[in-house]
């Protein structure tokens, strides 16, 4: 699918609009295609995911009730073998709850593995976002510190981080502000990291906020990819609880937004065989191709409750063509 977007200046901000006559500078954008999807691994999955080490693949997930971050490691993206938790010792500002560890994401920076991962804080009950190194790509990590590295209370909390480099190197955060938690908007921002990963830097920048019918009110789990004119940004929106629960996309021009929905629904909706794809996040693979990967939900019958069912949350892999 190729859209037409107008790139205009205006005030020395740029801007994304609908094509029209006289514009400066329209640019055709093919919106990425996310291919087959295949389920690669059945156990409790959700908000996945997947570092690249060598010929290793390192799996991270939001808490499956028995550990904080649960793990796996894999060497073709296929066959996948449990792992210990990635966080065995939640941070000693988090709340003493396995169940409230969500979302981690995992890079390479400055001589380390660095972990961002959202967890509950305790003084102020809002789920604030972690930083945890260690000196090993499965772990175990861990987070000395006695306060978040980033937490919008006055928003909701911080939620969902997911970790970017751009062509120069540079390091950015991508998050949501929870204000669903609490009756206030939902929205996702970004903000510079340090080289280290370990320091935020500058100023937080609003990407998106909830604004198209399907979503509900409710966006998260952003994840940033690179395209020739600016960056295409992944989302999940609706009700985690619900088939309304999907993956949008929408267009920035630059890595600071504003960024705009390219679509009026989502780019990967409920189907009778993909319930609720959500969680997307993206990774390069050891022969340099892009991949999505994200989880589904499958119904599976209780067996001491008939006809009643319940979700198991999988994961999926699919290849990820950008333009």
């Amino acid at each position: 699918m190729t859209i037409a977007v107008v790139l205009c200046v205006v005030g020395g901000a740029l801007f994304v609009g609908s094509a029209v006559a006289g514009s400066h500078a329209v640019v055709n954008l093919t919106v990425p295609t996310i291919g087959t999807a295949q389920v690669v691994d059945q156990n409790d999955v959700a908000d996945p995911t997947i570092l690249t080490v060598g010929s290793t693949y390192y799996l991270f997930g939001t808490t499956d009730w028995q550990s904080n971050v649960p793990a796996a490691t894999s060497t073709d993206l296929v066959h996948w073998q449990d792992a210990a938790d990635a966080l065995p010792v939640l941070p000693a500002w988090a709340a003493p709850s396995i169940s409230m560890t969500w979302a981690p994401t995992v890079i390479s920076a400055g001589g380390r593995y660095v972990m961002y991962v959202t967890t509950e804080e305790q003084a102020s009950g809002r789920q604030c976002i972690a930083v945890a190194t260690s000196a090993l790509p499965g772990g175990p990590y861990a987070d000395p510190t006695t306060q978040p590295f980033l937490c919008q209370r006055s928003l909701g909390g911080s939620i969902d981080p997911d970790v970017v480099r751009d062509a120069s190197g540079g390091l950015h955060l991508v998050w949501k502000s929870n204000g669903n938690c609490c009756g206030l908007p939902t929205a996702l921002w970004e903000q510079d990291l340090g080289a280290d990963g370990l320091h935020l830097a500058g100023s937080a920048h609003r990407l998106l906020a909830a604004d198209q019918p399907w979503e509900a009110g409710n966006v998260e789990g952003p994840d940033l990819v690179a395209a020739a004119h600016g960056w295409w940004l992944f989302y999940s929106g609706g009700d985690w609880r619900t088939a309304s629960y999907a993956t949008g996309i929408a267009w920035c021009p630059t890595i600071t937004g504003p960024c705009r929905d390219v679509l009026t629904r989502p780019l990967l909706p409920s189907t009778p065989t993909m319930r609720t794809p959500s969680g997307l996040s993206t990774f390069v693979d050891a022969h340099g191709r892009q991949w999505a990967a994200f989880t589904t939900t499958v119904l599976i019958p209780s067996r001491f409750r008939p006809g009643r069912f319940y979700d198991n949350r999988v994961l999926d892999v699919a290849p990820l063509v950008t333009h």
